[in-house]
């Protein structure tokens, strides 16, 4: 049988290994009492660094974790904001184009109305330069022909331009009506906020912006179009305008025409000349139709003032002719489309007024005036009219036939209460007139037949 006996002081390194003293020594039991109590010891803190190592270790698991998740929540947040900022880009590049939509629906309205008008600018050969007139002419033609093919807007265009109108009316004032503001007001009452927006959707929500691709991508193309045609326009209506006919030419020319019409010319002529002004600086595609506008009123004042001239020399049907092309241009202008709501044109001087038309065939005058007055009552002839008439009926063979009645005797031719046409003032002293004719059939049939004014010259 063999007995193996362990010593207490085995499980020390060697050269810790005490003396070998005699057992039962009291320093030996205290000795290896001391040993057991700092191997416990050394045991105890290694738990405790274990222990504590784990802890750490899993605090930081526990932070990491939850920065990753934070740093995800921020994210999503961070493109729940860049898709808010896309749809608010997207909704104020919509409404500046609805903007231009408005003004392109109310550019092209007023355009097709003015450049109507305008259709005589082109034979003005007296009042305007020859090559600038044909120019303009091509590029009216050319604007009117695209117009009436559609070219420039849609329907769902005149369609958003008729409510945005409707809107600006029923505000009380449309002038300061600001299409854009409203616009982009009623966008953000009607967008929503970006919804979940958490760490989980932010992969979902970074994929939903980069498929909305670009804010601003919308097709405009068909409105440059106008604009650019309305600028080409400019060039030979602006060239055409400076090329006009001085006042003191056409004052000249124009001798015998009413100081009323002359004074209408000047005036036309100093309207166009402000506008001509409001085109050298800062201007809009309205105002270059405001030029057009302009130029035709003052064709329509000279013509005017020709129809007077014509009066005077005794050409009735010319001048009725040329009057009335002058009037009908003049209603045609004052009958056109305003201009855009989107532009009102703050700085747009006043055109010159336009007097009311008169219910007669001579030419009218180009500025309103006392009307005449009213033509006198003939005075009724001095002997009364027989009260019998004459029997119609032979008598009977039986009864005498009655003795025919004695003629009434010729009366004095009664002066006319109408004054000579060289003493036709009109009442209160104002200016010569030209007396009201009254035209005959020809004449009658001339004002009807003449839609183009005469070639002036």
């Amino acid at each position: 049988m063999n007995v193996h006996f362990t010593h207490e002081c085995e499980d020390l390194p060697v050269d810790e290994q005490p003396e070998r003293e005699p057992p039962g020594s009291a320093d030996a039991e205290a000795r290896r009492r001391i040993a057991v109590l700092a191997e416990l010891h050394r045991r105890r803190n290694r738990r405790r660094w274990i222990v504590g190592l784990s802890t750490v270790a899993a605090t930081a698991l526990i932070v990491s974790g939850s920065l990753v998740a934070w740093s995800s929540q921020a994210r999503a947040g961070d493109l729940a904001g860049q898709i808010d900022a896309w749809h608010e880009e997207h909704d104020r590049a919509s409404c500046e184009l609805a903007v231009r939509i408005v003004s392109a629906v109310g550019l092209e309205r007023r355009a097709q109305d003015v450049l109507e008008a305008a259709e005589h600018v082109g034979g003005a050969s007296w009042l305007l330069p020859g090559s600038e007139r044909a120019a303009f002419a091509s590029d009216r033609e050319e604007l009117l022909q695209t117009i009436a093919e559609g070219g420039f807007v849609t329907a769902e265009d005149r369609e958003l331009a008729d409510s945005w109108e409707a809107r600006a009316a029923a505000s009380g004032d449309p002038q300061s009506f600001d299409v854009l503001e409203e616009c982009i007001a009623a966008a953000a009452a009607e967008r929503e906020p970006v919804s979940g927006v958490t760490a989980e959707r932010a992969d979902a929500l970074a994929h939903e912006l980069r498929a909305l691709g670009d804010p601003r991508d919308f097709d405009d193309a068909r409105i440059d179009r106008l604009e650019a045609a309305i600028a080409q326009l400019r060039i030979s209506a602006t060239a055409a305008a400076q090329g006009r006919a001085d006042f003191e030419t056409l004052q000249a020319e124009l001798g015998l025409a009413p100081a009323q019409a002359i004074a209408s010319l000047r005036d036309s002529d100093a309207h166009l000349a402000a506008v001509l002004a409001v085109l050298r600086g800062g201007h809009t595609p309205s105002d270059v139709l405001d030029l057009i506008e302009s130029l035709t009123l003052h064709l329509a004042s000279a013509w005017m003032a020709e129809a007077w001239q014509l009066e005077a020399q005794g050409d009735a049907e010319a001048a009725a002719a040329l009057a009335a092309v002058s009037q009908s241009t003049r209603d045609a202008i004052a009958n056109a489309a305003p201009r855009p709501v989107t532009d009102p044109g703050t700085t747009r001087p006043v055109p010159p007024t336009v007097p009311p038309r008169e219910q007669r065939p001579g030419p009218i005058p180009p500025a309103p005036s006392i009307p005449p007055a009213p033509p006198t009552e003939t005075a009724p002839p001095l002997q009364p009219e027989p009260t019998q008439p004459p029997p119609t009926t032979d008598p009977e063979p039986t009864q005498p036939a009655p003795a025919p009645e004695p003629e009434p005797e010729p009366q004095p031719e009664q002066p006319d209460p109408t004054p000579p046409p060289e003493s036709s003032l009109a009442p209160g002293g104002g200016e010569l007139l030209p007396p009201p004719r009254q035209p005959g059939p020809a004449a009658a049939g001339a004002w009807a037949a003449k839609p183009a004014p005469p070639s002036l010259r």
